[in-house]
């Protein structure tokens, strides 16, 4: 025995990985105590994978009359919560019978103890305990020679237990295995959703491409060899600050009512607001307006600030000094109309400063793609298997049994590219999940399709009215990845009857006749 955990400890929150086997003989008739010492034994939490199969798994050894009822109860919660019979199991039984269990009574000098919900006291239970009269009664076991026929039905079921679980391990290990190897989650809420597989006519060669991503190249450190990994928005934001950026933000439409923002003694810190009564906003502006300047305008930066706190990529600092030059900058009029509308105006700050961070990202990147910093290489294979929202499965040469489902204009574009013969296959790409561009944006082409040339085509379908920065962003980061990607890789951003006279951009019956030549 390595660690010996009182329950107590368990229960105050400790996630021990060491701690696997859970053995008691108190009869805890609190099932809040018995499911919250059941949960840290489970749990296995941060533990590794062990060689030994046996240290994989947890273990309980309780003879609680409570035990098997409180057990039921896990049961039912974890069905209520979505998850099915592949996820747990309930384990060996030994079905005996149970002798009614006296309470004991509590005397009225036990030390002071927490109270749980139930109104019962919560003991530690090694207080009690004489270590010495234990250690005496171990020695005069030890020297007794023990019972052979005991000994045997002790090992016997040790045998038993430790066969069981070694079964019901390789089982779910194997069940974990087949999973992975059709990219199906097991169990659970997964259950209730439609799967669909490749097409066997496809399935062969479509399993084995590796689409090109961008990649970073990365200096050698400690922690990485100098070798590449894959490009992410959080790279690319390295080295932003606000210091230098401009304060210019319209608040012409900003409007909105008064809010409260509180910080909860209990759980989570995280700054929260409600609106305001009419009475409470009332006396709130009369409050402000006896402030002096500075005190109105610290007021309005604490407010905003407390909105902004998840504000990734941007320190702490570097927003409150950002938002102080927005807020120093305005008339009397423009702060006294912020102080009654905070959300709006921490909005408008918000989606600036993204503003600002998105252009930072795109021009880092097209300089990094200038210093061939920034390449293509494999970092996508296609799933065996798709769960869409609403399977489509109407339009012929789809990679998979159905595809996620599309509107009018996207119907009618991979209809015709479908019916082209030099198309091998075609995929409906899942909005954030399925392949994706990882460049200044994250972005998600709508379709992607394969000719009998081997080569691979990204489609982003767009309505006419719709050629606006966005779509512009996207056309350049796909061309960008078109042209580190090689002569096999195409991206085609596709309008209805648009001529926008940039390259990559479609007209539908000019991309058409560009596709027939791929």
């Amino acid at each position: 025995i390595r660690y010996i955990i009182t329950v107590n400890a368990l229960k105050e929150g400790w996630d021990c990985p060491f701690a696997f086997i859970l053995a008691t003989l108190a009869n805890k008739t609190s099932q809040v105590d018995v499911e919250q010492i059941l949960g840290r034994i489970l749990r296995l939490p941060y533990a590794r994978r062990h060689t030994g199969e046996l240290l994989n798994m947890s273990y309980v050894l309780t003879c609680s009359a409570d035990f098997r009822a409180t057990l039921e109860s896990i049961v039912k919660g974890l069905n209520r919560a979505g998850f099915s019979a592949k996820e747990f199991r309930v384990g060996y039984d030994a079905s005996t019978e149970l002798q009614a269990i006296a309470p004991e009574q509590v005397q009225m000098d036990t030390p002071k103890c927490a109270v749980d919900e139930q109104g019962q006291t919560d003991v530690e239970e090694f207080l009690d305990i004489d270590f010495s009269a234990a250690r005496e009664a171990l020695q005069q076991s030890n020297a007794l020679a023990p019972s052979t026929q005991t000994g045997d039905a002790v090992a016997k079921q040790i045998a038993e237990m430790v066969t069981t679980a070694k079964a019901q391990g390789a089982e779910f290990d194997a069940a974990i295995a087949q999973a992975n190897a059709d990219d199906l989650p097991i169990g659970g809420v997964n259950d209730m959703k439609n799967f669909y597989s490749m097409q066997n006519a496809f399935a062969e060669t479509a399993v084995c491409l590796e689409l090109p991503v961008f990649r970073q190249e990365v200096a050698h450190s400690i922690f990485t060899n100098g070798t590449q990994v894959k490009l992410s928005k959080e790279a690319l934001a390295e080295g932003f600050t606000l210091h230098d950026k401009d304060t210019d933000i319209s608040f012409e439409l900003a409007q909105g009512d008064m809010y409260r923002f509180d910080v909860s003694a209990v759980g989570d810190a995280i700054p929260r607001y409600q609106k305001m009564s009419a009475i409470d906003a009332k006396a709130f502006k009369t409050y402000l307006e006896t402030l002096p300047p500075e005190s109105r305008i610290r007021q309005c930066v604490y407010s905003v600030v407390n909105q902004l706190n998840k504000l990734d990529g941007v320190e702490s600092s570097d927003l409150r000094k950002y938002v102080e030059r927005i807020v120093a900058n305005m008339s009397k009029d423009s702060l006294a109309a912020m102080e009654g509308v905070i959300p709006s105006y921490a909005l408008r700050i918000r989606q600036k400063i993204e503003e600002l961070m998105d252009a930072y990202r795109e021009k880092r990147f097209n300089a990094m793609i200038e210093a061939g910093e920034i390449t293509c290489g494999s970092g996508y294979v296609l799933p065996k298997a798709i769960d869409p929202m609403n399977g489509v499965s109407s339009i012929a040469k789809s990679l998979y049994s159905a595809e996620g489902d599309m509107n009018d204009f996207e119907h009618g574009v991979i209809s015709a590219v479908a019916g082209l013969d030099n198309v091998v296959w075609w995929h409906r790409i899942i909005e954030r999940k399925g392949f994706c561009l990882n460049g200044f944006i994250n972005h998600y082409p709508d379709f992607m399709v394969q000719t009998t040339r081997g080569r691979i085509v990204l489609i982003e379908t767009k309505g006419d009215h719709l050629w606006n920065d966005e779509s512009r962003r996207k056309l350049h980061l796909g061309r960008k990845w078109q042209e580190l990607c090689g002569q096999n890789y195409r991206y085609y951003m596709v309008f209805d009857d648009k001529d926008t006279e940039v390259e990559g951009a479609y007209r539908f019956a000019q991309f058409i006749e560009t596709m027939k030549r791929l």
